[in-house]
């Protein structure tokens, strides 16, 4: 199939697949199967449709996600709803791609074809979860762009295939000049690494991410951590990355210490002492000088607004791999809550 050809078949599936409720109405009530999943069963004409159809947890899910799409997309401008449908298009080729029913001697039963399918609902249920969110006066887009090409091994991510992924939030409808700004660091973010949501050319030999989490987000402050992973088939391991982004509205500025602790010049050492206490907590850093040295990295990062991870359950300062030391010496993720924080933030702090 040539590429024009699949731009052309894509759309059809997505709208196969988000007809949702009216196509539901029109099934025959005694088809359980077919009243479960977002398309009409009896019309099922492939391998996947049919399996979606006859297997009640696939089903359920499909109809869970044609449901979840419908309502997010009903939140957003008409741009929005575009940026939304080429994501889902996207990734729907993925889906069909690398979990294929048949045709693909990686996934040579139905079993294992559904496990395929089902995690990468689960997955794209999640990515759906924050389209809409309100953040101020701004709702927030994600854009997930998906890629893979068949490998004649089976170390990547996905056995038999290199797989791209590349996902960056984008405001709904944005007018303001920092919005847009802020809008367009996002997209060149993907651009200066690199990628691409093609993953077609003939030395393309790794499997490579960009991608991100929205760890907090509330009328004032948006917090994101930011992955970057490439693994090159056959190498002993991948290398990774993750790179905090805080943003304070309405000047969709960087996040600072006042922010959070107002003017409470007790606040960082505090801070510090905190994690100190949660970093021995599970058991680092180790014994020897060596761990008094990479300690001191550690508390100049710890106190760093610019590394500070905001979450529901607290504060978080995350390391990439190698960053301090060796790779097993890098401080584990580890969470103070707020509650710990309390008596020392601001009264107009941006966080609970």
């Amino acid at each position: 199939m040539s590429r024009e050809d699949q731009r052309l078949t894509f759309p059809v599936m997505l709208k196969a697949h988000i007809i949702f409720y009216i196509c539901l109405i029109s099934v025959l009530p005694y088809a359980a199967q077919t009243e479960a999943a977002s398309f009409d069963c009896s019309k099922a004409s492939t391998p996947r449709d049919r399996l979606i159809c006859k297997t009640p947890a696939l089903s359920e899910l499909d109809s869970q996600l044609g449901r979840i799409y419908e309502t997010r997309r009903a939140l957003l401008s008409s741009d929005g709803r575009e940026l939304l449908k080429t994501s889902q298009v996207s990734w729907l080729r993925f889906v069909y791609t690398v979990c294929a029913v048949t045709g693909n001697a990686k996934i040579a039963d139905g079993d294992r074809a559904a496990a395929c399918i089902q995690g990468h609902y689960y997955d794209r249920l999640t990515q759906l979860n924050e389209v809409g969110r309100r953040f101020g006066p701004f709702l927030l887009n994600r854009v997930d762009l998906y890629s893979a090409k068949p490998a004649p091994d089976e170390s990547g991510e996905i056995a038999g295939f290199y797989t791209r992924h590349i996902a960056y939030l984008q405001i709904d409808s944005a007018t303001t000049a920092p919005a847009i700004e802020w809008n367009h660091r996002q997209k060149l973010s993907i651009n200066e690494a690199g990628f691409s949501d093609s993953n077609d050319d003939g030395e393309s030999d790794s499997d490579d991410e960009s991608s991100y989490s929205l760890n907090f987000v509330n009328d004032r402050v948006l917090s994101l951590s930011k992955l970057r992973s490439s693994y090159t088939h056959g190498a002993p391991h991948g290398m990774s990355g993750t790179k905090v982004e805080t943003i304070v509205l309405p000047e969709f500025r960087a996040l600072t210490a006042e922010d959070i602790f107002g003017t409470n010049t007790h606040a960082l050492p505090a801070l510090l002492t905190l994690f100190r206490k949660a970093y021995l907590a599970e058991g680092w850093p180790s014994a020897g000088s060596i761990a008094m040295e990479m300690q001191r990295v550690v508390d100049k990062v710890v106190i760093d607004p610019k590394r500070w991870q905001l979450t529901e359950e607290g504060l978080q300062v995350p390391f990439s791999p190698y960053e301090v030391g060796c790779y097993v010496c890098s401080p584990p993720p580890v969470t103070v809550p707020w509650s710990d924080l309390k008596p020392l933030l601001g009264a107009n702090a941006v966080v609970p």
